[in-house]
């Protein structure tokens, strides 16, 4: 089987995305392009029309050029979208991200021109490699530039915000340091560095970081250990384990196709049953939005009582000398405890720590304190407790509980 970036990220992603996509190949159906992978497909042709030119006759198109495939091919997308989407696209968007990406386009061709700066190898170069399991690898490179004894692998972004470091390590930076194996493979006799360089056409900016040996290897050795999880998967799969593939919930599920399948979605596509039961003649939908209501209104009890029962006990704490036993309204009452509390000062936390440590009365598992030892011991050793009052201060604590209806 040949792996690509793209597949391996889907396994990443949802394993059983993976599973109906490239194993079982269930066709996807087909609706309209989504708009923001149009328009990047589209930016990427006017790129490659613009070096394409370049390497043909030495000269780059005029922006003109660009404007008019630009919007030539903006056009073909919005028709075939309307005929496929259930809504047509809004004149207002559809200008405005016209306006948008031209910009991009705008703004590329004068910060390049007249793009003498590095010689273009190769554009959205189809690569093909071996990988040292024997599995075989492809990819895109959307463009390979030579510059001196330097390889650069160019890789376009429309992204709305600069990815920070985790996402850029984990996914941008693995993608273009794979495809420097190809590279390296391909061209190590002409090249002695290799440059991975991604463009944010947004901000015109460029993130350059040289691809050494040791990244490389540390790519292979990410690779071929998600392939062998994959395999092994397979392996599973093909010997009857149907559950090989598990369904992951998350973003990805907003763009994925197979939702009448999967296990997480497919109930919402089955008809809705009529129930008679000690509840009534309902529907098994209508139930299930019940719950929700009611698990919702139970969450906004919860604060509630919780606010009340704070505000209670605040109002008893400042009336301690009171003693309450229970307080009272119209319908109802409520009991009142007591309880020894204790606060360490703001600037004691770290000696109070070592000193329950000390005397084992500390929980080390959870770092709770163990009360009880704690109240003993202060009760049955008068230094003790001298030591500790430097170092905390004793609160009594209310505690509004248990309630029940008023006795008349």
């Amino acid at each position: 089987m040949v792996y690509s970036h793209s597949q391996l990220k889907t396994f990443d992603e949802c394993q059983l995305r993976y599973r109906y996509k490239y194993l079982d190949k269930v066709p996807e159906p087909q609706v309209a392009e989504s708009p923001a992978l149009k328009f990047w497909s589209i930016i990427h042709a006017s790129l490659e029309l613009l070096y394409k030119k370049i390497q043909n006759s030495g000269q780059a198109p005029e922006k003109a050029d660009l404007t008019s495939f630009f919007s030539v091919e903006m056009a073909k997308f919005r028709d075939q979208y309307n005929q496929l989407s259930e809504a047509p696209f809004p004149v207002q968007d559809f200008d405005d991200r016209i306006a948008l990406w031209q910009q991009m386009i705008d703004r590329f061709y004068d910060q390049y021109a007249p793009f003498t700066a590095t010689k273009v190898n190769g554009l959205e170069q189809h690569i093909n490699f071996d990988l040292p399991n024997w599995a075989k690898f492809r990819g895109i490179i959307d463009r390979l530039d030579f510059q001196g004894d330097t390889a650069i692998i160019v890789d376009y972004k429309t992204d709305k915000a600069i990815a920070p470091l985790e996402t850029f390590a984990e996914s941008y930076q693995q993608q273009l340091t794979t495809y420097a194996i190809w590279v390296m493979q391909q061209y190590s006799h002409a090249v002695k560095k290799i440059e991975g360089k991604l463009i944010y056409l947004r901000f015109q900016k460029e993130i350059t970081r040289e691809i050494t040996s040791e990244m490389l290897e540390q790519a292979i050795q990410k690779i071929t250990e998600q392939i062998s999880l994959i395999e092994k998967n397979l392996f599973d799969y093909n010997m009857g384990n149907k559950e090989a593939f598990q369904a992951v919930e998350g973003h990805q599920c907003r763009r994925c196709a197979y939702h009448v399948l999967c296990p997480l979605f497919k109930h919402k596509f089955k008809d809705d049953e009529v129930i008679v039961s000690e509840i009534g003649e309902t529907t098994i939908k209508k139930l299930i939005d019940k719950f929700y209501i009611l698990k919702k209104q139970e969450k906004e009890i919860e604060d509630q009582l919780q606010g009340i029962k704070e505000f209670l006990e605040e109002y008893v704490q400042s009336h301690l000398d009171e003693g309450w036993k229970a307080i009272y309204g119209d319908q109802a009452q409520l009991r009142v405890d007591y309880k020894n509390g204790y606060n360490a000062k703001p600037d004691q936390k770290d000696a109070v720590k070592q000193f329950l440590i000390e005397h084992n009365l500390l929980n080390l598992m959870s770092m709770t304190i163990k009360t009880n030892e704690l109240t003993t011991v202060l009760e049955s050793d008068p230094e003790l407790l001298s030591q500790l009052s430097n170092l905390i201060e004793f609160q009594n604590k209310v505690i509004v509980g248990w309630a029940k209806e008023k006795k008349e």
